[in-house]
């Protein structure tokens, strides 16, 4: 408040996505949606920073068992043209992301949730699954590569 000439989006953004990441860590899940909720205010999915923000969104609305609200974020995160031009391991992240809600519904019996999934509202494709996560299962693969040596 005292330097009101830092005071950007930016300035804004990061300090309440770092008070949101810590409330999340000391499973203060009221407080990290607070901060969720003002980084929403902040953030762009034209400037990226979007993707991030709800990121961070989905994990805290799982962790409270708000699964519909999670499942609303695929709606959003899908429909807009950057989404495709974001890196494929984040593509890949936000697959896993889904087929894990999928799994959570499939598990409580919540069938129609499924809407929520736009990849996986006529049910589950293992061939889709892997094709979507491929970069992740080559990072993977990588890795137990280079542990072996």
């Amino acid at each position: 408040m005292k330097f009101t000439y830092v005071k950007s989006k930016s300035v804004l953004l990061e300090i309440n996505y770092q008070y949101a990441l810590y409330y999340r860590n000391v499973r203060n899940l009221t407080e990290a949606e607070n901060y969720i909720n003002k980084c929403l205010k902040y953030c762009d999915y034209r400037a990226f920073n979007k993707f991030q923000i709800q990121q961070l969104n989905f994990d805290i609305k799982i962790k409270q068992g708000k699964y519909k609200e999670a499942g609303n974020i695929f709606q959003d995160i899908y429909l807009v043209s950057q989404y495709e031009f974001l890196d494929e391991n984040d593509k890949s992240a936000w697959a896993i992301r889904e087929a894990y809600l999928f799994y959570i519904f499939s598990s409580l019996g919540d069938i129609s949730s499924f809407k929520y999934l736009p990849n996986y509202s006529d049910g589950f494709s293992y061939s889709a699954f892997l094709e979507r996560t491929k970069k992740s299962s080559k990072e993977i693969g990588r890795a137990s590569c280079r542990e072996r040596v």
